[in-house]
């Protein structure tokens, strides 16, 4: 834990109870959602003051998401006995690394649309977009090495920081390599899962463990470091197949926010549904499936794409991924009860409610 003395410790109860802080993510974001919009641009004016770049920087700081992963920071932080503040340019540069990749990752995917908005490639061209992304990486980097964290500390984290960043574009590659494949296993998409979208989630909440376990260059207390920054790491693998699991869920039931649905069928991506299908589709209705699904674009249309979301429906691949969401959640849930921070869990029981998909309607196929 976060050990500054009694009275740092006293303050900082007052003052989670002064705003009346309940351990969920609506509670925390609003309490430091201005506070971080200002630390990225500031950061943004004093990297590129006066640039035609700032625009840009603006345009996408304006499409706000839920910003989940700032928010684990922060949250984690605090549950660990730190203060919060001290975890906003992690918290902050962990947005702007997101940024960068959804960025990158739209370009790939060729999505029109980010948050409701076109995205940061159709507004202003893809090579800008490029640049953009590219130049976000750095400053996330800078942000935080300009923090008043002591050096140990800073390269400790940032190391960690560096080496997830290296698995997150790994898992890019590897569900790339898959389009229009058919899945040979489990294998792949595990490894995709746990780099491009676990990656981040590690960070979310290793990092700012370790800015109050060793604050002071040591762990405070090594026992307990060595117990749970390898469970939080484990539990942020998992976050990353729940979210890539319930994100390939939403994309066939036309419930992605402000993107394109079908997008993940019409590109002919790597998912859990097409892992189950090539797991399940036996005869006619998998010589159709994988015939469709390894025809790419521009051949591929969205009839096909129907076709091929109405194929998983009926022959219950949909339901069966249901299932699989709902005991990778129960197990998730179980690994999160051993950690030594009830307000963590809590905050993660929060989030679990987020990426519960369990209404009937959400289960059938839009009409």
């Amino acid at each position: 834990m976060c050990k500054n003395g009694e009275n740092q410790s006293s303050r900082i109860h007052e003052w989670i109870g002064l705003i009346n802080m309940d351990w969920t993510l609506t509670s925390i974001s609003s309490h430091f959602d201005s506070r971080l919009d200002g630390i990225m641009r500031q950061t943004a004016r004093h990297l590129l003051p006066e640039s035609d770049t700032s625009g840009m920087l603006e345009y996408l700081l304006s499409q706000k998401g839920k910003r989940i992963r700032p928010t684990l920071v922060l949250g984690t932080h605090l549950a660990f006995g730190g203060d919060g503040e001290t975890a906003l340019p992690l918290a902050a540069a962990v947005e702007m690394i997101h940024s960068a990749s959804l960025i990158h990752d739209d370009i790939e995917d060729m999505d029109e649309f980010r948050r409701g908005q076109p995205s940061v490639w159709k507004r202003f061209g893809v090579r800008q977009a490029l640049n953009l992304g590219d130049l976000l990486l750095p400053a996330g980097f800078f942000l935080f090495l300009e923090s008043p964290i002591n050096a140990a500390l800073r390269v400790r984290v940032l190391t960690r920081i560096s080496r997830e960043l290296m698995r997150l574009v790994e898992g890019q590659m590897t569900e790339i390599a898959g389009v229009n494949q058919e899945p040979s296993g489990w294998s792949d998409y595990r490894n995709a899962c746990a780099g491009k979208t676990g990656a981040l989630f590690r960070i979310c909440l290793a990092c700012p463990a370790e800015l109050c376990l060793f604050m002071d260059g040591n762990p405070s207390d090594a026992a307990e470091a060595a117990a749970t920054l390898p469970l939080l790491e484990e539990l942020g693998t998992q976050l990353g197949q729940l979210f890539q699991s319930r994100d390939d869920l939403i994309d066939i039931t036309g419930r992605k926010e402000g993107r394109f649905a079908l997008g993940d069928l019409l590109e002919g991506k790597l998912s859990l549904l097409t892992v189950l299908a090539s797991e399940r589709l036996t005869g006619a209705s998998r010589r159709e499936f994988f015939t469709m699904h390894q025809t790419s674009r521009p051949r591929k249309d969205e009839a096909m794409a129907l076709r091929m979301r109405d194929i998983l429906f009926a022959q219950g691949i949909v339901d069966h991924a249901h299932v699989l969401l709902a005991r990778d959640i129960e197990l998730f849930e179980a690994r999160m009860r051993e950690l030594q921070a009830p307000g963590l869990i809590s905050l993660l029981e929060d989030l679990l409610r987020r990426l519960s998909l369990e209404t009937e309607s959400e289960k059938q196929p839009p009409t």
